[in-house]
């Protein structure tokens, strides 16, 4: 078998064996910096403060939360009525029945929650 002409040709050392250079030009790099002290010690964890709500973010977001309770209920009987008044025939007359129906449960819904709301 003849030598391939586009591979150098194979150097040996003392002992016989191939030379083997693989990256000759890439010198060695320098040893990592010592790891700081800072990352090193454990950290002291404190307990976190409890949280105070002065601006009554939380009433708010309640206050929110029911009224679109009340909103999202009306809406959804008023859609209710309109679909059985189309379904039997009289739409404005079902419209009317489930807006009717829907302002009554959504009233009730908002006055049971400022009762519980009260309580508390």
């Amino acid at each position: 078998m003849s030598p391939d002409p586009t591979q150098p040709p194979s150097q040996t050392d003392d002992s016989g064996e191939p030379e083997h250079h693989f990256a000759p030009d890439i010198p060695i790099p320098p040893p990592p910096p010592p790891v700081p002290d800072l990352l090193t010690k454990p950290v002291a964890h404190r307990t976190p403060e409890p949280v105070h709500d002065p601006a009554g973010v939380g009433d708010t977001a309640r206050a929110w939360g029911t009224a679109m309770d009340f909103v999202f209920t009306v809406i959804a009987a008023t859609g209710l009525g309109y679909a059985i008044g189309k379904w039997l025939g009289s739409v404005l007359t079902g419209l009317l029945i489930g807006l009717s129906l829907g302002f009554a449960l959504g009233m009730t819904k908002l006055f049971r929650a400022v009762g519980r709301a009260n309580r508390s």
